[in-house]
């Protein structure tokens, strides 16, 4: 007998800061799959403070090198309005992120889509 179809986990509208075309894709891909709806993807921080003060969004996918440079006065900006993020990057940068923002889950690329699952619901439950 056929099981009944699992509920959903609660869809989020994510921004996505990704400056590599083909990355953004599969991220949003991957977003898509998790059941989160991605807003973007945004090249640069510039473009992600258009989306922000455009779109309504829940939490954020940030790249730490974006094209206009480190992601965090964006990440800071997002943490005063109160909108949950996760850093990304191939690189291991989580040693270079601020301490004031060591706390936000960080998840290396190539994405791990356990990992990234895992990073979004924690930001989001916080």
């Amino acid at each position: 007998m056929p099981q009944p179809p699992q509920e959903s986990v609660a869809s989020a509208r994510i921004l996505l800061v990704e400056d590599h075309h083909l990355i953004a894709k599969l991220a949003a891909d991957l977003l898509r799959e998790l059941g989160h709806e991605p807003v973007g993807p945004a090249a640069s921080m510039s473009q992600a403070r258009e989306l922000l003060e455009s779109q309504h969004v829940d939490a954020a996918m940030l790249d730490v090198r974006v094209a206009d440079g480190e992601i965090f006065p964006l990440a800071t900006h997002l943490r005063s309005r109160g909108i949950p993020f996760v850093f990304c990057s191939c690189y291991d940068d989580n040693l270079i992120v601020p301490d004031d923002l060591r706390n936000a889950p960080f998840v290396t690329k190539p994405y791990d889509e356990d990992r990234l699952a895992e990073a979004l619901a924690d930001s989001l439950s916080r």
